[in-house]
């Protein structure tokens, strides 16, 4: 809601400027990206968190990272520490989709 709009503002600025842009990655949610594929007339057939399995993470490793760098470098590439796995642990006892890194689709194009 707030997320893509702003960096599609920040990409109009950056060009408008004449500067080169970087990798940037957008946010949907599963109901985006249901009428993405409807729309683009691709049946979903599967869809499932996309995620490691603690202690790894991709989801709150780079949450963390975006904050927690100022406070400690991360041990391992998409490694919580204990701490980390422990609040990982917390947040998934709600469900996985609470802290996954992505959302992967199997999908096969209507004929």
């Amino acid at each position: 809601m707030l997320v893509n709009p702003g960096l599609r503002l920040l990409h109009l600025v950056w060009r408008l400027r004449r500067k080169p842009l970087a990798f940037t990655e957008y946010h949907y949610t599963k109901r985006e990206m249901d009428g993405f594929l409807a729309r683009s007339r691709f049946e979903v057939l599967r869809v499932l968190p996309d995620d490691f399995i603690l202690p790894w993470s991709k989801g709150l490793y780079l949450d963390l990272c975006d904050v927690g760098v100022f406070i400690r470098p991360a041990p391992r590439l998409f490694h919580l520490g204990r701490f980390e796995t422990r609040v990982a642990r917390l947040i998934q006892s709600f469900g996985i989709w609470r802290s996954c890194g992505g959302i992967f689709y199997v999908a096969r194009a209507e004929k």
